[in-house]
Parts: structure tokens; C-alpha cells; sequence
């Protein structure tokens, strides 16, 4: 993403409807996102549920972009938080299991 300016005329653009600017936004970082998650899960199929799940929860969190960071870096930051939850569950399971 060029600047915060942009980011955020982007998300305007998405929370408005605008399909070609969520299309914008899926090819820019759903490369970049799966790339991050496929280094810290076991399959490629569970590396691409993930990064869907992480761009449909940014998309939902957009309403809550400020702009005092850049797009990427918050985009970045949901990711973290859906792997750690994620694995929380797991943990949790093998948890319940000993």
C-alpha cells in the first residue's frame, strides 16, 4: 500500500461495497499473508483457511482503522492475533488430552 492516506481511502472504498477495492486488497497482501502463515503451520490447506480467515477478520476490524500505522503493519498484527489464538486452541486440545 502506497501511504496511511491511501489505506485508508482504500478501506473507505471496501466498507462502502466496493468489490473492485476488496479485490485491491486480497491480491495485495493475501501472497504476503500466506507466505507469513505457511512458515508457522503444518499444511498448505491450513496456511490458506488462515490467511482467508485473517482477511475476513481484518475486513471486519476495518471499521476500527485509525491510520496511526501503516495498512500493512495492522494487517500484520490481526495476523499474529488469529496465530495466536490458533494456537491457543491447539494447546488447549493437547492440554485436554494429557
Amino acid at each position: 500500500m502506497a501511504s496511511i492516506n491511501g489505506d485508508k481511502e482504500l478501506i473507505g472504498q471496501i466498507l462502502s461495497g466496493d468489490p473492485e477495492a476488496f479485490d485491491s486488497l486480497f491480491s495485495c497482501y493475501f501472497s504476503k499473508i500466506y507466505s507469513f502463515v505457511s512458515r508457522r503451520v503444518v499444511n498448505r490447506k491450513q496456511a490458506e483457511v488462515l490467511t482467508e480467515t485473517i482477511l475476513s477478520e481484518a475486513v471486519n476490524a476495518f471499521d476500527r482503522y485509525d491510520g496511526t500505522i501503516s495498512l500493512d503493519r495492522w494487517m500484520f498484527q490481526i495476523t499474529g492475533e488469529v496465530l495466536d489464538f490458533q494456537k491457543s486452541i491447539v494447546d488447549d486440545r493437547i492440554a485436554e488430552a494429557i
